[in-house]
């Protein structure tokens, strides 16, 4: 497809102006005019040369990053439509309804980890106590890995796959198949310009996610560089999104200086080893180094605590959430696609999704969610459960039943193999949230879309501490969770802590008063406190630490279940049409009664209410 050409290299040939020799030709560098070497990618002044595959072609200037330079392969790759889209879809998704200077994208990214994956290669080669040094052709594998870590995400990804449980992660193996694989237009760029053998490494090395998958891999360690504990995409993230989040946060990546990979035979061969010994054979450990690794990672879950996890975050991700669910986009992920960030909005607030073939009522839900998305009238919390601490056994269970219930992540194999033949089918847990949340609008009186539930996976997006370090000489090599097992499980448990599952309602239905809960959010609650006890008769009840609503429910003249339903009815006509007093909402509840004397269960529809209305305003 492409008759790619590096500057005068053609397939992958070197040439050059000067004789250097095989060690400094092998590992890669660049030639100015007069024969002196000059940094590739803002390297050491002493960095190997770069062979003409490696060659820089195109320069993007980053706030984080600096100066990145791109080769004419990557450049191709960028200008891809399917890249390009990722130039629109937010980092941090819902994440700039509070932090307002987030709206970094998923191409700014992407170069960033290329960038950081560069110097992870620039160091190991450069490391003097280096073991295995780092050829062409893999470098070329570790930046295009870099470079399409990503290419899998669709708007507002991490919402919709971890914090609600939609879809199947973006990371599933056969989602890089479907978006770089052979018959692609990515995968035809790779295979013109480096051929078929450097095309599979790149897929393989983006697909493998356990240790067994790694150890097949040609090169092991450009998955590590790219996507374990300590790497290039953990390394960009952290700093590109403290700075556009505001976050005053930084930390040391000097550890970067002590990367090697060990050779054949040696424990952890082939893999990524992080040096903490100070000398060959030296028992003494950089203690420094270390405490520099755990800050770096004890940041990443002060991420998480404060913008992650956001409390406005979570609104958008349980309204963006029902708002896709409810749409004719759900469940086939592909058709996500197509939308970047602002466009997918667009579509569920536009008549073309009016127009689909969805229930009437879900495409109301979606079309009302995301209308308040649009306008920034966040949802509001009715009710809330949590978990406190490890040793809470009771929470433990109720929380594995929410999981199992409401987030499809949890249900068993999720993502990890393509759909089956045949149109995408919805999950249990979509049926199931459907099911509740449907019956809790119809019971309180709300609108379709009124009501969302925020129900994340208890992982929290935690990371095991899987990257593996030298710890006293180089053949004690262990995972990073063993040598600081106090530090790893403690951190564990913070992500844990994070975890909360809430039910939002629509902000017309709250309380003027943020200290006092509206008679829906109170009915809303006992609604769901009831479905729960007869669904799980044999798990405790669930308890709402909603404080607002707890002082409510404790009141001894707390209205029944009918005069809240009256007084959501009330909110509910308010949207439209003038207000009713007092008094003649009290006259409606008391014919209502009267007729339906006085002690039924039935309760009246929103119809109904309305034409009871509209009775007393012709008296």
């Amino acid at each position: 497809m492409l008759g790619m050409k590096f500057r005068g290299v053609e397939a992958g040939a070197l040439r050059l102006p000067f004789e250097f020799t095989s060690d400094l030709n092998a590992a890669g560098g660049s030639v100015g005019k007069t024969g002196t070497r000059r940094r590739p990618y803002g390297g050491e002044k002493d960095a190997p040369l770069v062979p003409g595959r490696l060659a820089p072609f195109k320069t993007f200037l980053d706030p984080i990053q600096g100066d990145i330079k791109l080769t004419r392969l990557e450049a191709a790759i960028v200008d891809t439509p399917e890249f390009q889209n990722l130039g629109r879809v937010r980092q941090l998704g819902g994440a700039f309804l509070a932090f307002r200077g987030a709206v970094h994208t998923r191409v700014d990214h992407q170069l960033g980890t290329l960038a950081v994956a560069e110097q992870m290669v620039q160091a190991i080669n450069l490391n003097p106590r280096r073991q295995v040094p780092i050829g062409t052709t893999p470098h070329v594998v570790v930046r295009l890995c870099a470079l399409l870590h990503d290419i899998t995400h669709v708007p507002f990804g991490h919402t919709l796959e971890d914090e609600v449980g939609l879809f199947e992660r973006h990371d599933a193996p056969y989602r890089f198949a479907d978006r770089i694989g052979a018959n692609t237009r990515i995968g035809r760029l790779i295979r013109d310009a480096e051929g078929a053998q450097v095309h599979q490494s790149v897929l393989r090395t983006l697909q493998a996610k356990t240790d067994a998958d790694i150890a097949q891999l040609p090169y092991p360690y450009a998955a590590d560089i790219v996507a374990n504990t300590l790497c290039a995409d953990l390394v960009d993230y952290l700093r590109r999104d403290c700075f556009f989040t505001g976050l005053r946060e930084d930390f040391r990546d000097r550890f970067l200086d002590y990367l090697f990979i060990p050779h054949a035979g040696r424990p952890a061969q082939g893999r990524l080893v992080i040096r903490l010994n100070k000398k060959d054979n030296d028992a003494e450990v950089r203690v420094d180094q270390m405490t520099d690794i755990v800050s770096l990672l004890r940041l990443r879950y002060r991420l998480a605590e404060r913008v992650y996890y956001h409390h406005t975050k979570m609104k958008f991700g349980a309204m963006i959430g029902r708002a896709v669910m409810e749409s004719d986009l759900y469940p086939d992920r592909d058709k996500l696609y197509k939308f970047t960030d602002d466009t997918l909005l667009e579509y569920l607030r536009s008549s073309t999704h009016e127009a689909s073939a969805q229930p009437s009522w879900a495409r109301i839900a979606s079309r009302r969610l995301a209308n308040a998305l649009w306008e920034r009238r966040l949802y509001v919390p009715a009710f809330l459960f949590r978990v406190h601490g490890k040793d809470d056994d009771r929470g433990d269970a109720i929380r594995a039943q929410l999981e199992r219930t409401f987030n499809r992540t949890e249900e068993a194999g999720a993502g990890s193999a393509p759909h089956a033949p045949g149109p995408p089918k919805p999950t249990e847990a979509a049926i199931a949230y459907t099911d509740w949340v449907t019956e809790l609008e119809k019971r309180v009186g709300v609108e379709p879309g009124d009501i969302a539930f925020f129900c994340p996976s208890r992982k929290m997006q935690r990371k095991i501490w899987e990257a593996r370090v030298a710890y006293g000489d180089d053949s004690n090599i262990k995972p990073l969770r063993e040598v600081q097992q106090g530090a790893h499980d403690s951190l564990i448990e913070d992500h844990a802590r994070l975890w909360r599952f809430v039910i939002y309602v629509h902000p017309d239905y709250a309380s003027i008063d943020p200290d006092i809960a509206s008679d829906t959010q109170l009915a809303i609650a006992a609604a769901f406190e009831q479905r729960w006890a007869r669904d799980f008769p044999t798990l405790s009840p669930i308890p709402n630490e909603l404080k607002l609503v707890a002082t409510r429910e404790r009141a001894v003249d707390r209205p029944d279940e009918r005069r809240l339903l009256f007084a959501t009815y009330r909110r509910r006509r308010g949207r439209t049409e003038p207000d009713i007093t007092d008094l003649e909402q009290d006259r409606i509840w008391q014919s209502w009664s009267t007729r339906r004397g006085g002690a039924t269960e039935t309760l009246p529809t929103y119809d109904e209410y309305e034409r009871a209305v509209a009775d007393l305003k012709k008296q």
